[in-house]
């Protein structure tokens, strides 16, 4: 039986920064994935990219301001 989680069900202090909702519907989504790539999969895609994804980030964050 799967139950949501909540902050109050654990000791950790931080745990109340933790969006619940979005790890159970990241679980759901996952659930039904053909493949996940491992984190060295991931790297790998991310390090083909060419630039920096921060300073990407960044610049879309100074164009808000």
């Amino acid at each position: 039986m799967n139950r949501l989680v909540e902050a109050a069900d654990t000791e950790d202090p931080l745990a109340f920064m933790i969006d619940y909702a979005f790890v159970e519907s990241a679980r759901r989504e996952i659930q039904h994935a053909d493949h996940i790539p491992s984190l060295e999969e991931v790297r790998g895609i991310l390090s083909r990219i060419p630039g920096s994804l921060a300073a990407d980030i960044g610049d879309q964050r100074e164009d808000r301001f």
